[in-house]
């Protein structure tokens, strides 16, 4: 599994990559926990071309729930993703922002099956609504984009529908990286076949 972020490059999947072999991954979800309110939630399009715009994604007439309830909200996500840090947007107009980010981690995964999704994490959070919101959110969007990385870091993909969810993350639950019980497993076992070897 190789896993991107925009800071940082996990250690643990460094050590899951050479312990058990990295294939040609088309996942690496941040596997955050969030809360489910309050929630923005809206359809659009989304369009990638890495070596000229970048990334953007546009929804007209969102809907917030929970303690920031509102309507007829425009959500618009832009950045070179990888290369700089995507901005969030949401708000009635270009004048008035509700709920406003920027990137600080991101993760995707592919199928060639089904919808794909990019999960962005926003923090530094900005707006009336940032509150609310608490410290960072995480931003879920689901569509067809490709059949692997490529999608967004190699020839990018022309404009699909699209679909956002918005969530606060849980920073009561700290997440455990998808391979660490695997590698914990595996270290366990070499532990315990040595155990063995010297008692005989």
């Amino acid at each position: 599994m190789n896993h991107f972020t925009f800071d940082r490059v996990g250690a643990w999947a460094t050590a899951a990559a050479v312990l058990f072999g990295a294939s040609s991954a088309t996942s690496a979800t941040l596997g955050l926990p969030v809360l489910p309110a309050p929630e923005i939630s809206g359809s659009g399009n989304a369009v990638n071309n890495p070596t000229l715009f970048g990334f953007d994604f546009l929804a007209e007439d969102a809907v917030s729930t929970g303690p920031a309830a509102a309507s007829g909200l425009d959500v618009r996500i832009t950045g070179l993703l990888g290369l700089s840090p995507a901005a969030l947007n949401v708000g009635p107009d270009s004048a008035t922002l509700f709920l406003g980010g920027v990137q600080a981690d991101l993760g995707y995964e592919f199928s060639a099956s089904g919808p794909d999704s990019i999960e962005i994490l926003f923090s530094g959070l900005t707006g009336s609504a940032a509150t609310a919101f608490g410290s960072s959110v995480l931003a879920v969007i689901t569509g067809e984009f490709g059949d692997d990385e490529a999608a967004l870091f190699g020839a990018g993909f022309a404009s699909m529908p699209a679909s956002v969810v918005i969530n606060p993350v849980d920073k009561g639950v700290i997440p455990l990286p998808a391979g660490l019980p695997l590698l914990a497993s595996a270290l366990l076992s070499v532990l315990v076949f040595s155990r063995r070897r010297s008692c005989a």
